[in-house]
């Protein structure tokens, strides 16, 4: 046996878009962290942040769903849910959800 490695790095530049309700939920996940334990919003939003941009060098990360939509992964960090969607070869699409709303009756994000 080999061992494992990790997958090469994409050889096309990826833009990584977040929706502009990705965005909003980002602003309350570290606002409402926050009013508690600020230094943990931090910690929380740099790591979403971290795992999506991964995507960056590595746009297949993650489990992907097409039960959602054909070209849809998701990333999982602490109790929110990322999706992405690949959008031809250069561009990804990502929302996030905390995991007690990822349904798929509410997985109309990216309309």
């Amino acid at each position: 046996m080999t061992g494992w490695a990790p997958p090469r790095t994409w050889p096309l530049p990826v833009d990584l878009v977040w929706t502009p309700q990705a965005r909003e939920d980002l602003i309350d996940i570290y606002a409402c962290i926050g009013l508690d334990n600020p230094s943990a919003a931090e910690r929380i939003l740099n790591a979403i942040e971290a795992k999506a941009k991964l995507l960056i060098e590595y746009p297949r990360l993650g489990v992907q769903r097409p039960d959602i939509r054909p070209s849809t992964r998701i990333l999982i960090e602490g109790p929110h849910i990322t999706l992405c969607e690949t959008q031809g070869l250069t561009k990804l699409t990502c929302v996030i959800l905390p995991k007690s709303r990822f349904a798929l009756a509410d997985l109309h994000a990216f309309d």
